[in-house]
This record gives structure tokens, sequence and C-alpha cells, in this order.
């Protein structure tokens, strides 16, 4: 006697990627100077200038010219598992900078801030919603920091370059078409 299996039907299809980073943010960051306000330690930071490699030689583009940093940048990762949801990413961000706000306030004066949402979903899907409920987004947001959603949909390059030469071609027939 066959076993009735107790998953759904249902095909998951998982993101690729996901993702929960705030971003402080001025032309005259100093991002010595937050972390030391703030007394949270950052996953990355940049001072505004020219962009160098770890031995401290300015990093030059494919066009040869020096790259640049337009402002110093201040960034806090989520420091959660890799299958945590967007609500757990930003929680565990909201929770390091919960007990720092008057710091923050303070920094926010001179710099701005935003909390980066990106999902890359599967490449079955073409639509995907998220969730976030609104006392989590209102914490940011009472603090001034913006919210930014970033929805990466994966592309295979070759075949859109080639519906746009299709689009056009067909266009172009439309047009000598009509003028006849």
């Amino acid at each position: 006697m066959a076993r009735k299996s107790s998953k759904s039907h249902k095909k998951r299809y998982p993101d690729t990627f996901r993702y929960v980073f705030l971003t402080l943010w001025a032309k005259d960051l100093d991002p010595q100077s937050v972390t030391r306000v703030l007394g949270i330690e950052p996953d990355s930071t940049c001072k505004r200038g020219f962009l160098r490699d770890k031995d401290g030689k300015v990093i030059v583009g494919k066009n040869g010219e020096p790259k640049r940093y337009p402002a110093g940048n201040w960034i806090l990762d989520d420091h959660v598992h890799g299958n945590s949801g967007f609500e757990t990413r930003a929680k565990d961000i909201l929770e390091r900078i919960k007990p720092k706000k008057a710091a923050l306030r303070r920094v926010l004066k001179k710099a701005k801030a935003v909390l980066t949402i990106v999902v890359e979903p599967h490449e079955d899907i073409c639509v995907r919603s998220l969730f976030f409920p609104a006392n989590i987004l209102n914490e940011f947001t009472s603090l001034g920091i913006d919210i930014e959603f970033c929805v990466d949909i994966p592309q295979n390059w070759a075949e859109f370059w080639h519906e746009v030469a299709t689009r056009k071609i067909r266009r172009k027939k439309r047009k000598q078409t009509i003028h006849k």
C-alpha cells in the first residue's frame, strides 16, 4: 500500500539572493567617527575620495581613470542565517541600532541613511511580493531612515537584446507597410 505524502504539491521557488543592509552616508562623513559615536562596528566603510586596494594603491577603472567614492559610507549588514526572511533581517539590524537611537539621531543631522532591501527571485518567478509589517518600517522611518526596495530580476541578456531587436524590426516593417 502506497503512503500519501504529507508534503504540499506546491513547488517552492526560493529566492536566489536576499540581503538587507543599513547605509549612512554624507559627502564629508568620517566612518571612524560614526563608529565611535554609535559604538557599533560596521561591516564595511569607505571615505570620500579615491578607491584603494588592500595595499593602499589607487584602483583604476577600465577607462584608465582612478575610481572615486563620491561620499563617505558606513554600512551595517544583517547577521542572520542565509535562509532568513526579510523581516528577520531587518529586525536584526533594528535590534543593533535600537539602543543607540539618540546617538544615531545626532549622526543623522549631518548624514543620510537608507535601509536597502534586495531580492533576486528564482528565475522561474515573474512576480515577487514582499511583506513588511508597518511597525518595523515605522521604527526605521521614525529615525529618519529611508527604505529602498530593490528587486533584481534574473535576465538572460542575449534573449533580452534579441527581443528588443525583433521589436525594432517589426516596427520598421509596420511603418513601411503603412507608407506604401
